[in-house]
């Protein structure tokens, strides 16, 4: 390589500023916005975003879930699930119960407490929906929403074995909670039928 391809090659590289790359600012973006929720949940609810989606999860189903089943749904591994359901048993807003089909299964249930704090996590979401949407008029937010939609939509079709793989990892989620909420609930007025 000539000193000359390579004064040309340092200065591309110094012309790139990747702050103002895309995917930068949206991923910053999401970064201030999990950082602002986690701070209003520390403050308002004593918890912080980790177990609200915990919450949120179990909140949607009503009937219980295993560790397994939170952490695939959230998005995490097993392991890190742990110490999240520890710290909101510690607090009693979660429960764990053995699964009666399998010993190695606890399930997880939300106990009278997690209302409350349902509640103030939407609260904390709303206000910081409001506040976001400041110095904003509704025209600009909707072509934001709309054009991120698309990017999304146009770099998964581009780069990710599923042009839809953003989008039905959630569907897939709800999927599968729905069928393993159905499954128990057979399990469950089974065992109250032979009980009888």
């Amino acid at each position: 390589m000539t000193l000359l391809s390579l004064i040309i090659r340092v200065l591309i590289m110094r012309k790139y500023d990747y702050q103002d790359n895309l995917g930068f600012i949206v991923k910053s973006t999401a970064k201030v916005f999990e950082s602002a929720f986690d701070q209003q949940l520390r403050r308002k609810a004593d918890i912080t975003v980790a177990q609200s989606r915990v919450i949120g999860t179990l909140a949607l189903v009503k009937d219980g879930m295993t560790q397994k089943e939170i952490a695939n749904t959230i998005g995490i591994e097993a392991s890190t699930i742990v110490p999240i359901i520890d710290k909101l048993e510690e607090q009693g807003i979660v429960i764990r119960r053995s699964d009666h089909h399998d010993r190695r299964n606890n399930i997880i249930f939300l106990t009278g407490k997690s209302e409350a704090k349902w509640e103030l996590i939407i609260k904390c979401a709303l206000d910081l929906e409001k506040a976001s949407h400041q110095g904003l008029s509704e025209g600009e937010l909707e072509i934001t929403k709309r054009t991120l939609r698309k990017i999304a939509q146009t770099v998964a079709s581009l780069y990710l074995k599923s042009p839809d793989q953003i989008e039905s990892r959630g569907e897939k989620s709800n999927i599968e909670i729905n069928n393993t909420t159905q499954v128990r609930k057979q399990q469950r007025q089974q065992l109250l039928h032979h009980g009888k």
